[in-house]
């Protein structure tokens, strides 16, 4: 199989993307993110599509909402491949619930979807089932190699197993031994025991068990069926004497339908004459009918606006008047003011902020800490004086020593200056570091006094501008100079409140003049509106208005009882009318004063319901009768059918006794016939895998063991001890399974089918890259490679082989 053309209309990121492959080897190189996933997923959807495979509804896989198109455009796509000679190519929508695949020759366009092998026959036709042979579990771990997937997961194995075994048992991979042995199984288990009561044969147990149950019981039922034979006489008599009533009473009701005729005849002509006389009436009263009702309310609710606009002008001119004698009240008070006080609050706040810095200077003197000072300096002369006497008696003690070291000629006197001489030198370095701390106080003290005696002065300094404010307002304390303050404040609060009184009154004269005008001239407007609506409806004042609406009552109630007695006239005569009623009555044979009858039509009827009931019912109890009669008689007749029942599923239970023990014979004589040929066939997969192995790794290894469940062993070629393959590099495990896929298609169809590769080669170092790169080659001298990467490692080595290739860029 070669596939040519991959034709993405809407994929995921692509929209109407065709690439052409080659035979051989084909390269599809691109960024990550360029969409090599996404192309290698449309070849596996255009074959297999992307549904749950076996499930019992449709579950659709997580790829088919992945790979919707981003744009909402159509989402399909089509691939043209060559198979057997013949050039094919798969059409396919995507689209949930309205999925859709066909297959054409390209050469003639022949639509042969109806003849693909869909393998289990699953919902969507899957054509990689036809022309792969096999489904698309296989095809996904073998010639589908996805990123970092050479790994088979375990349904694949099972899959792959099952077609080993049949080729290891059978030496035909479709001709299952396992399977022909469950079938064995299943069809011994479907044939059942009378203990197993759900299967064909413990069902025909208990059949035969009831039906000769049942074949007791019907001779009991004769007594029964000459009862009912004769209850079913009786019956039928009771039916005609009910019959026979219902057709008198029938008779009577026609009499009673023509006498009810006569009298609603009576009751119509009454209610026509009297609509007449209502007409007559109402075209009397017609010329009121277009009186408004509403305008009258609006009439009348503009009066009381009126009225209410009147009263409330006059209210505003005695408001008016009030308020001009509140401002002539106001402005003849005069309050003076005196403009020695103007600085008083600011003087205030002048006093109250002095007093507060003399408090502060008051309590923040300097002389506790000229004391403290005082007593350092007092210590530290002591101390000097001490460090003096010190200084003086080593040296006289040294003098002393050299004196006596002299006098005596003997040196030794001397040694006491090692310690007077360090001594005295310690003594005077202390002593110039007292008499450093000594200047340093002094200094401190000075600075001290000067700031006390600031203190002082700034004191007295306070003291004067204290009693300068008092003398300025002539008072004695701090206390007089507040109540001046607050009486001062109170009287420029009172010019205040006058001034704003007087134009808080202006202004609201103003407004109330301003809206007296406005109410002026809405209530012009009223007056203009009510002239209109009383010429409107036809009146010189509201009482012609007001008996006009009342005259319009009685003609809108003279208009209902109209309609009220016309309808109840249809009412009575329904789809007839007076005349052919009157005709109907004319049309009877007979005299209406000669009928006699009591009852009315519908008691009449409900009679004749009644009796009809009756009837029904007694011909349910007839059906009653004549279907157990029936019944009792098919149970009767049944009973040669029932013995013929019996005698044929005896004969069945004995042929399923004779076909279960034919099956277990064939079991039995399939599990030894099998065993000899898997013996002879067992070790050619393990061969072949190996071989491939050695190819890729360069010899490195060259036999292997697969079990049943495809685990891998590698055989130690020093020591020629089976390795487990979780023991071995990354690098070399991806070789073993890459080995294994190759050895598992062989093995399992070897038709030339193309090998679809995903970046699977990116856990490989150069030399492992090299080796299989070359195996590739060789293996696509007889089959197609598509390659999808994100590197040019491929492309590098494939040009230093000097291979052919077709390098296709995204």
């Amino acid at each position: 199989m070669i596939i040519k053309e991959i034709n993405l209309i809407g994929f995921g990121q692509f929209k109407n993307k065709v690439i052409n492959l080659q035979d051989g080897i084909n390269i599809v190189y691109g960024d990550n993110e360029a969409g090599k996933t996404t192309i290698h997923n449309f070849i596996n959807g255009m074959f297999y599509g992307f549904l749950k495979p076996y499930a019992r509804r449709t579950v659709y896989l997580d790829e088919h909402v992945k790979y919707a198109p981003w744009d909402n455009s159509k989402y399909a796509g089509i691939i043209k491949f060559t198979y057997d000679g013949k050039e094919y190519r798969i059409e396919r929508e995507f689209a949930r619930n309205n999925e859709s695949t066909n297959v054409y020759l390209n050469d003639t366009g022949e639509n042969i979807t109806n003849s693909i092998d869909n393998g289990d026959g699953g919902r969507i036709l899957q054509p990689g089932n036809h022309f792969f042979g096999f489904n698309d579990t296989v095809f996904t771990n073998t010639l589908f190699v996805k990123q970092l997937g050479n790994r088979t997961d375990t349904s694949l194995a099972n899959e792959v197993r099952e077609k080993l075994i049949n080729v290891s048992n059978t030496l035909d991979d479709n001709l299952s031994i396992e399977k022909a042995i469950g079938e064995l199984d299943k069809s011994i288990k479907d044939i059942g025991t009378i203990k197993a009561t759900t299967s064909s044969y413990g069902k025909s147990h208990i059949r035969l068990e009831k039906l000769r149950e049942k074949k007791e019981s019907i001779l009991k039922l004769k007594e029964e069926y000459d009862l009912l034979l004769s209850n079913k006489v009786q019956i039928d008599k009771e039916l005609d004497n009910r019959i026979s009533n219902i057709n008198q009473l029938e008779n009577r009701l026609d009499d009673a339908k023509i006498l009810a005729k006569h009298r609603l005849f009576q009751e119509a002509n009454s209610i026509k004459n009297e609509i007449n006389d209502l007409n007559d009436k109402a075209k009397e009263l017609e010329r009121y009918a277009n009186l408004s009702m509403e305008d009258y309310s609006y009439g009348i609710d503009l009066k009381r606006k009126i009225l209410n606009i009147d009263e409330k002008i006059q209210e505003n001119k005695n408001l008016i008047t009030d308020i001009d004698n509140k401002i002539k009240e106001l402005t003849s008070i005069d309050i003076k003011e005196d403009k020695s006080l103007d600085n008083i609050e600011v003087d205030y706040q002048k006093y109250e902020e002095l007093e507060e810095e003399r408090n502060t200077l008051k309590y923040t003197d300097n002389i506790s800490e000229l004391q403290f000072v005082q007593r350092d300096f007092n210590e530290n002369i002591r101390t000097k004086n001490n460090l003096l006497i010190g200084i003086v008696l080593s040296i006289i003690a040294s003098l002393s020593s050299v004196g006596l070291s002299i006098y005596l000629s003997n040196y030794l006197a001397s040694i006491i200056n090692i310690v007077t001489i360090p001594l005295m030198l310690i003594l005077i370095y202390k002593s110039r570091s007292v008499k450093g701390l000594l200047v340093r106080i002094k200094k401190q003290r000075k600075q001290l006094e000067e700031r006390e005696q600031l203190r002082k002065e700034k004191f007295i300094t306070i003291d004067k501008s204290l009693e300068n404010i008092l003398f300025k307002y002539n008072v004695k304390t701090k206390l007089d100079l507040k109540r001046l303050l607050d009486k001062t404040q109170y009287h420029a609060f009172n010019i205040d409140q006058q001034e704003r009184n007087i134009k808080e009154n202006v202004s609201k004269k103003e407004d109330i003049i301003e809206k007296t005008e406005d109410l002026r001239e809405l209530n012009q407007e009223n007056k203009l509106e009510l002239n209109k609506i009383l010429a409107n409806n036809s009146s010189d004042n509201f009482n012609d208005f007001k008996l006009g609406l009342e005259k319009k009552n009685i003609y809108e109630d003279t208009i209902v009882e109209i309609n009220t007695k016309t309808n109840l006239l249809n009412r009575i005569l329904g789809d007839s009318d007076l005349e052919t009623l009157e005709n109907e009555i004319k049309e009877h044979h007979r005299d209406i004063t000669s009928i006699d009858e009591e009852m009315s039509v519908d008691e009449l009827k409900t009679e004749i319901n009644h009796k009809k009931e009756e009837i029904s019912d007694t011909k349910i109890d007839i059906g009653r009768c004549e279907e157990r009669i029936n019944a009792l008689n098919k149970e009767i007749s049944s009973l040669v059918e029932i013995e013929e029942e019996i005698s044929r599923i005896q004969d069945f239970l004995n042929k399923q006794d004779d076909k279960r023990e034919a099956l277990t014979l064939a079991k039995s004589t399939i599990e030894d016939l099998s065993k000899d040929i898997h013996r002879q066939f067992a070790p050619m997969i393990n061969n072949k895998v190996g071989s491939i192995v050695e190819d890729i790794t360069g010899g490195k290894y060259s036999s292997v063991k697969i079990d049943n469940s495809l685990e891998i062993g590698v055989i130690n070629p020093d020591t020629q001890e089976i390795v487990n393959i979780e023991n071995l590099s990354g690098g070399t495990i991806d070789q073993l399974y890459f080995s294994l896929r190759f050895g598992i298609v062989d093995s399992i169809n070897n038709k030339g089918l193309p090998l679809i590769l995903d970046d699977c080669f990116v856990q490989y170092d150069d030399n492992r890259l090299r080796n299989i790169m070359e195996f590739i080659y060789e293996k696509s001298k007889d089959k197609q490679i598509i390659l999808f990467t994100c590197h040019r490692r491929e492309n590098k080595i494939l040009d230093e082989m000097k291979v052919e290739y077709n390098l296709i860029n995204l």
